[in-house]
């Protein structure tokens, strides 16, 4: 999943699976470049209600197609040092057009794979905010 073309195969897999899950609309939670994966696919035509993103290394090229996203939760840490290491940005910051779709959490400190641990979500309250 690191080259382009691994995460644009699996992004046009993500469109054909949702469907054939008989899912409109859903609710998807990603980690890391599977965030990115889920972007390309809204800009594929896919569909989801809130999208949750998870130490997602932010990259303009990758952004989600807002259009087809009603909500997007970016939940991170500071100074994410996977993050840092892909060259990715700490911040996610949509165009001005989008910016009341988006809520970003910054909670902890360096570790990428913090936000996918229920203890983390119990510690800052992550489970409100969806």
């Amino acid at each position: 999943m690191y080259s382009d073309g691994a995460r644009q195969l699996a992004a046009q897999q993500l469109v054909n699976w949702v469907p054939d899950q008989n899912l409109q609309r859903p609710d998807f939670f990603a980690h890391s470049h599977g965030g990115t994966v889920a972007n390309l696919a809204t800009v594929r035509g896919l569909e989801f209600d809130r999208l949750v993103l998870l130490s997602w290394p932010v990259h303009e090229q990758w952004f989600p197609d807002f259009n087809r996203v009603s909500r997007v939760i970016d939940i991170r840490v500071r100074l994410d040092l996977i993050i840092l290491a892909d060259r990715g940005g700490q911040s996610f910051t949509p165009p001005p057009a989008a910016a009341g779709k988006v809520s970003s959490h910054v909670n902890g400190w360096f570790d990428h794979s913090l936000t996918y641990q229920p203890s983390y979500w119990d510690e800052y309250g992550l489970p409100g905010v969806l």
